[in-house]
């Protein structure tokens, strides 16, 4: 039996608790392409040794399923002006013609180093307006006008562009053409507040992409914590990281395999514990072993830095 609201806010209430009892809140196991082009590797570092489990309240939840669910919207809107869209896993073929993978529809997903490091793409288009007959990576994002809290809006996305404004994205979608071999990418992206929308064709940078495969290759095979951002606790993108009391106060990390001085991440996609009992047959520690420690875990020293 459901108990009704003492009051017509609680509404709110319940529904912000059901997006948390909803949504898994787990780190993920790699390092994804959506974050490598963040100011600090230390930050980075932290998430892919699962430092800290994410926690996010039932309203952030939901706002994040704003942009999920935009994503089909913005594929039916490229179909309607004659974009051929394939936000769905497929090939070309020798013949020029398109075939989808056997398995259930999937994101596009692109990854390296057995998958330690990748993400999944919003899909590919050809027939784009002015693109002539390239492909291009699809990448879809909502945004919000400028706010007090935020210094980076919709207004500043379309006065300077997305490499500018949001160096991020453009870094996420490098990441993607660098791994799929196309050269171009749309971004696509409408303001929660107007429904505004905002396109842009970029260009592949290879330089740009080879940086970045360096620094995600440095965060998750080094054993080194990489250097602060800053040795302010009040600078700004130190104030609102997730990891700001680990990197700034020192408390510690949480208690799992990934912040154990005895494991490290292999090229083959899979983690190692020296500890060889607590391994598979392969000598390899599974997520699910990985999240749990052990009683003869040892503390990382890097996160004592």
């Amino acid at each position: 039996m459901v108990q009704l609201p003492s009051n017509p806010n609680d509404i709110a209430k319940l529904i912000y608790d059901s997006w948390e009892g909803l949504v898994p809140q787990a780190s993920r196991p790699h390092l994804g392409a959506s974050q490598i082009g963040k100011k600090c590797s230390r930050e980075l570092w932290y998430s892919f040794r699962w430092a800290r489990e994410p926690f996010f309240e039932g309203r952030m939840l939901r706002l994040f399923d704003v942009g999920h669910r935009a994503e089909p919207r913005f594929v039916e809107e490229l179909k309607a002006i004659g974009v051929e869209v394939h936000e769905y896993e497929s090939y070309l073929g020798q013949d020029g013609a398109v075939y989808h993978t056997a398995k259930p529809p999937n994101q596009w997903h692109v990854g390296v180093w057995g998958g330690h490091f990748g993400g999944s793409m919003d899909g590919v288009a050809v027939g784009v307006p002015g693109g002539g007959n390239q492909w291009h990576v699809l990448e879809f994002k909502t945004w919000r006008e400028e706010t007090k809290s935020s210094q980076v809006g919709f207004r500043k996305l379309q006065k300077l562009g997305v490499k500018e404004a949001k160096f991020q994205h453009y870094c996420q979608m490098q990441i993607y053409m660098g791994m799929t071999g196309l050269l171009r990418a749309l971004y696509l992206a409408e303001c929660k507040n107007t429904s505004e929308l905002y396109w842009e064709r970029i260009k592949f940078d290879e330089t740009v992409f080879a940086g970045l495969l360096d620094k995600a290759e440095a965060i998750i095979f080094g054993r080194a914590v990489p250097v602060k951002l800053s040795d302010d606790p009040e600078y700004f993108e130190c104030k609102w990281c997730d990891f700001r009391q680990i990197c700034h106060s020192a408390s510690p990390p949480q208690k799992n395999c990934r912040t154990c001085t005895e494991v490290k991440a292999n090229r083959d996609g899979t983690w190692s514990c020296t500890i060889m009992a607590h391994s598979d047959m392969n000598g390899h520690l599974t997520d699910a072993r990985q999240r749990l420690g052990c009683d003869e875990y040892s503390q990382n020293k890097g996160f004592e830095q």
